[in-house]
């Protein structure tokens, strides 16, 4: 009897229960396009489920959102007073937090072989994420950083929708070391948290099963699907339309809402075109084009290096 199996008796519930494989885990910055990776993987769903809401902010113990308290993440934050932000190394493991997870993970409906969830945060807490599911799966994303600062940005600018504003002028992922990057220049502050978020999945990069850039998923989404369903030697075909990104938004503004909102789960499709969105965030100036490019051209390129070489043969 394995860690797993001994800790479903001891919680009383049917060993036959819970995931049949280990369990799949989406990461990468917020707006980076987690949320239409993780749908998609959903939607596949004789192989894949999500019973956690919200990103498992429950499960994981995210709660309050940006400065948690709950069991186990955000008393391991507040452990850390907050310094180390969202980030977890393996040496935060605690077995009674691994023990609590598992549980949580068991007690769950399992509508399908293999459990998956979605949560940014675990973007700083790969080798904890390792440490306490060794036999886990890692697909991490990354996004094209003029696209990704202008879409944070939207976070950062009150609309209506918007959801959770900043706390303390940060929102998102906090990377160890988030309050030196407190800026009054708001683009270069969400500039370094996406340099050190991505950064730090890079140099995780031995944990990381597969990594997807934005701009393919949404062109090859048939390709992407497949390759994670190979993870766990599922030979998955899928039939999904190409979608257009919105990776151009920040050279001709966009709209504050999430294009998120507007996906229609009858039809698999979003129910707005480039040609029906308001440009409510003016478009980025050259002068802040470059700021941002030099701040970040060089995790994205090391990015891109790897989905071409060493992850994704």
């Amino acid at each position: 009897m394995n860690d797993q199996q001994r800790i479903i008796s001891k919680s009383g519930t049917d060993e036959r229960s819970g995931p049949k494989s280990p369990p799949l885990f989406v990461i990468g910055l917020q707006k980076s396009g987690t949320t239409l990776l993780n749908r998609l993987l959903i939607q596949q769903n004789t192989l894949f489920y999500s019973p956690f809401k919200l990103e498992g902010r429950t499960f994981w113990g995210d709660d309050p959102p940006f400065t948690p308290t709950a069991i186990p993440c955000g008393a391991l934050y507040q452990l850390h007073k907050g310094l180390h932000g969202h980030a977890l190394g393996s040496d935060d493991y605690r077995r009674e937090d691994q023990t609590v997870l598992l549980k949580r993970m068991f007690e769950a409906s399992q509508l399908a072989p293999i459990l998956i969830n979605k949560n940014p945060y675990n973007s700083v807490r790969i080798p904890w994420l390792k440490t306490m599911f060794p036999d886990c799966k890692i697909v991490a994303i990354i996004r094209h950083p003029l696209a990704n600062v202008f879409s944070l940005l939207k976070k950062h600018t009150p609309h209506k929708n918007r959801g959770l504003g900043p706390e303390s002028g940060w929102w998102g992922v906090k990377p160890k070391g988030w309050q030196n990057m407190l800026d009054d220049n708001l683009l270069a502050q969400i500039s370094n948290q996406y340099t050190a978020v991505n950064n730090n999945m890079l140099n995780q990069r031995e944990h990381i099963d597969l990594l997807v850039d934005y701009s393919d998923l949404c062109a090859y989404p048939e390709t992407v699907i497949t390759k994670v369903a190979q993870l766990y030697g599922v030979e998955l075909y899928p039939e999904i339309n190409p979608m257009e990104n919105r990776n151009h938004e920040y050279k001709e503004g966009g709209r504050l809402l999430s294009l998120n909102r507007e996906y229609t789960s009858e039809t698999g499709e979003f129910s707005v075109t480039n040609n029906t969105i308001p440009k409510e965030l003016k478009k980025f100036s050259w002068l802040e084009r470059f700021l941002i490019w030099r701040s970040t051209r060089h995790t994205w390129n090391r990015g891109k290096q790897l989905i071409r070489t060493n992850l994704n043969k």
